[in-house]
């Protein structure tokens, strides 16, 4: 007896891959993670309101307070183990949308918290295969089958250890008032 495996159709696999594609875009990670949730964290600090500036306009990103005079409009602070990148992008974002010129950087930091966690023992089956033979009528009537049994598997508890990685940024948003 011969078995045949035909390959299924383009066509037949197809939806299966568009879920498995779509899957994949959302556990890809921070790495293409919208940066409109940040919003929550940006606070205005002097009560105006400003337009947003256009999304291509280049937002200067300075270690501390310009001589140039300017306003102070407000402060982004967020911790999140997202990546620095996805940090930089999203305090870009809050300075558009607060219509801030430049984001004067105050703590950027990176943070390693260790975590622990205890994983409980648990009880499983291991298979176990068993060959009979017997005879019937004879050493020439020799007969066998194979029997899978499972016997109890007890895997034991233990600690499991990692570290967590967080990015954390604390930042003012500046306007400048002259040239």
């Amino acid at each position: 007896m011969t078995l045949a495996f035909r390959m299924p159709s383009l066509r037949a696999v197809a939806p299966i891959l568009l879920c498995l594609l779509s899957l994949l875009g959302v556990f890809a990670g921070t790495g293409c993670q919208s940066v409109a949730w940040t919003r929550d964290y940006y606070r205005s600090s002097d009560g105006h309101i400003y337009p947003p500036t256009p999304d291509d306009t280049p937002v200067q990103f300075l270690d501390g307070f310009p001589a140039r005079p300017h306003r102070r409009i407000g402060r982004f602070q967020l911790t999140t183990e997202a990546t620095a990148s996805f940090m930089h992008r999203a305090a870009e974002y809050n300075a558009r949308k607060a219509g801030a010129d430049a984001i004067v950087l105050t703590s950027l930091r990176r943070i390693e918290k260790p975590w622990e966690h205890y994983v409980p023992p648990t009880l499983t089956y291991v298979p176990a295969v068993a060959y009979h033979e017997h005879w019937e009528n004879g050493p020439l009537h020799r007969r066998g089958h194979t029997t899978v049994l499972s016997s109890p598997g007890i895997i034991p508890g233990y600690v499991e250890r990692g570290l967590v990685i967080q990015h954390s940024i604390d930042a003012v948003m500046i306007r400048f008032t002259g040239p």
